[in-house]
């Protein structure tokens, strides 16, 4: 698994409900030459208009600024394809309208009281801070982003605030929404739904792993070799597959599940495993089998052809993705109302 950058961790938490926090404004300066005071006056000028109000509250140009950055930041082939001068326009507005969207969120949740608010910013901002325990880190994660630690509070409890908005009215859609069994028959049935349940082909294996390291000498394979040979031969004679991989394999689960690894696509396994366990029919154990973690021994144990999802196994999946749509839609209606009782200006040119 790769490590998250260190600077992307600040900006994570605020992505889920869209307040981005970017490192710098498009009009960044010129790294080479800077600009001149009527050039910087000028830029000032630019990112202080505002691009709009919510109940009298200004969007000024430098947020939606940042907000396109941390957009391409996030998005490198978004930003190839935003090239001409009506595209970035059309991009403008979109981020415009989640700005405000926001806004109006954030107003809603300025009139309820929450009780815990202090405890919860308080928890948000001290598990930023434990992703970034260096000091040094963290101070230089608010400098690339442009803000203070004040300001990454203030951040944090417009997300509490958002949130509870929606939280709370989800709750309330939820207790008017179900979904009868002849709504979920007839999502199941509906021919333009059939890839959604469609299970690709897959194979039930065990294994047994000797392990070789990307840094093993010769003799130390050599040694992982012979392990493995030697047990391939015990296997082959008819030796208990499980109490061999029980007690030999070096794969961690394996003292607790005895090598087997259940069902599995190709996609699941690395592609010498996949081929060779794939390749056999139930029963079956395969030659040694070298992959980037070491030495195999593969049994299988059975085969499933593609098919579809039995109902059974999906119906309280196809529920509760029916449910999610109808809060999805109610709840998009209850934003669309808090944005009619509002006074929205838009000043974007």
């Amino acid at each position: 698994m790769k490590t998250q950058h260190p600077m992307r961790i600040v900006v994570y938490l605020f992505l889920v409900i869209g307040i981005y926090l970017a490192p710098q404004s498009l009009w960044a300066d010129d790294p080479v030459k800077k600009a001149d005071s009527a050039q910087q006056q000028e830029k000032a000028k630019t990112e202080d208009a505002v691009v709009a109000k919510i109940n009298g509250t200004p969007i000024k140009e430098s947020e939606l600024t940042k907000n396109i950055k941390q957009i391409f930041t996030q998005n490198p082939q978004m930003a190839a394809t935003v090239s001409s001068e009506d595209q970035m326009k059309d991009l403008r507005i979109k981020v415009l309208q989640d700005l405000i969207t926001t806004e109006v969120l954030f107003q809603e949740g300025k009139k309820q009281k929450i009780k815990d608010l202090d405890q919860q910013v308080d928890e948000t901002y001290k598990k930023l801070r434990a992703s970034l325990p260096k000091e040094e880190d963290f101070q230089a994660a608010l400098k690339e982003h442009n803000i203070t630690e004040k300001d990454l509070r203030k951040d944090i409890e417009k997300e509490v605030r958002i949130q509870k908005v929606v939280n709370d009215q989800i709750g309330e859609i939820k207790k008017n929404v179900s979904t009868s069994e002849q709504e979920i028959q007839s999502f199941y049935n509906d021919p333009a739904n059939k890839d959604k349940f469609m299970q690709k082909e897959s194979v039930k294996a065990s294994h047994i792993l000797i392990k070789v390291g990307k840094d093993a000498t010769k003799e130390d394979d050599a040694k992982a070799q012979k392990k493995i040979k030697d047990l391939l031969k015990r296997a082959k004679k008819g030796e208990d597959f499980a109490k061999l991989a029980k007690e030999n394999s070096e794969d961690p689960s394996a003292a607790q599940n005895s090598g087997e690894l259940g069902y599995f696509s190709t996609e699941d396994m690395v592609p010498e495993f996949a081929k060779a366990a794939f390749a056999m029919k139930p029963g079956e154990i395969s030659d040694v089998v070298k992959t980037s973690f070491g030495y195999h021994i593969i049994k299988s144990e059975d085969k499933k052809p593609a098919q579809m999802a039995p109902y059974d196994e999906v119906k309280d999946k196809i529920s509760k993705f029916l449910e999610n749509s109808v809060i999805q839609s109610k709840l998009l209606e209850y934003v669309d109302s808090l944005k009619k009782s509002a006074k929205i200006e838009v000043l974007l040119k």
